[in-house]
């Protein structure tokens, strides 16, 4: 219904004027929206292809024509950025860079892309400063992380994110007691740094990301375990010479999927001989205790 009202002009204008929180949410709520509609769209095509590699010009085409929402939010982009540059409410903050994070470059402004935008507005800037640890709360981090990774959408975005500090920023934020919605998002980030050569580098020299990568395969969660596979595949097929064979880096997460997998084959066989013991246990303890009431008898 907001949609077909184009209220949306309004609504930015109360906004930026009132600091409305309630209504900034009925915004992000509109760009999530719109972001589910593309992954339909998307989800059918793919449903009538063999793969996702069979996506070519024309369902690219058959995409931009079923987008109806493709150019709703042309003129409210740079509107949305610029108040979350300049707004110091917390609150605020985390719905307008929510938003931001269901943008894609279809609903970015008729031509542009989100290099375009970082080329017009401070936001390289703008995320290291929200990355100094101290400086933004937790849920605000996590939708940083998840915005680095939106804006990282082609090989242009990638060389001016790879310029920055927000790789080496991030990095930081590695660890062990990170929770696993934040470690998801983390390796869905790094997923996306690792398409681009500048950005992929970047990771690889001059992070350490790639070791904490490689040590959530032994996550007890199975959506950080599924992502992890995804960065660790990704990576070895980077890490091959011409000939098709892996360098050291490949040979490390080969070697480490192998304890890992040795180790969860081994836990299980230990599992299945405690049971077969505790059972025979048993049976001797039945068995003596059959024995006694038979002698007492």
């Amino acid at each position: 219904q907001f949609l077909r009202q184009k209220c949306l002009r309004s609504f930015l204008f109360r906004i930026q004027a009132s600091s409305d929180i309630l209504l900034m949410k009925v915004v992000r709520n509109l760009s999530l929206h719109t972001m589910n509609l593309q992954g339909t769209i998307l989800s059918n095509i793919t449903a009538n292809t063999d793969s996702a590699d069979d996506i070519n010009y024309s369902s690219l085409k058959t995409f931009e024509r079923e987008y109806l929402s493709k150019h709703y939010w042309d003129n409210h982009v740079s509107t949305i950025i610029q108040t979350a540059l300049n707004t110091d409410n917390q609150e605020l903050l985390l719905e307008m860079i929510g938003t931001l994070c269901n943008f894609t470059r279809y609903d970015m402004p008729r031509g542009r892309g989100w290099a375009d935008m970082i080329h017009k507005f401070p936001l390289m800037s703008f995320v290291e400063r929200l990355l100094v640890p101290g400086m933004a709360q937790m849920d605000i981090l996590l939708e940083v992380v998840i915005l680095i990774g939106q804006v990282c959408d082609s090989a242009e975005a990638a060389a001016l994110i790879a310029a920055s500090s927000i790789i080496r920023c991030l990095d930081g934020y590695w660890g062990e007691n990170i929770c696993n919605e934040f470690a998801l998002q983390m390796l869905e980030t790094s997923y996306r740094l690792m398409l681009f050569t500048e950005t992929r580098e970047e990771l690889l020299q001059n992070s350490n990301s790639v070791s904490q990568i490689i040590s959530r395969i032994t996550s007890q969660n199975k959506a950080v375990r599924i992502m992890t596979e995804r960065c660790l595949s990704l990576l070895l097929e980077f890490d091959r010479n011409g000939e098709g064979k892996i360098g050291d880096l490949g040979i490390a997460i080969v070697n480490q999927r192998f304890f890992v997998y040795n180790k969860c084959w081994i836990t299980g066989e230990l599992q299945d001989f405690q049971k077969r013991s505790s059972g025979y246990l048993r049976n001797e303890n039945d068995s003596e205790s059959v024995t006694t009431s038979s002698t007492g008898t």
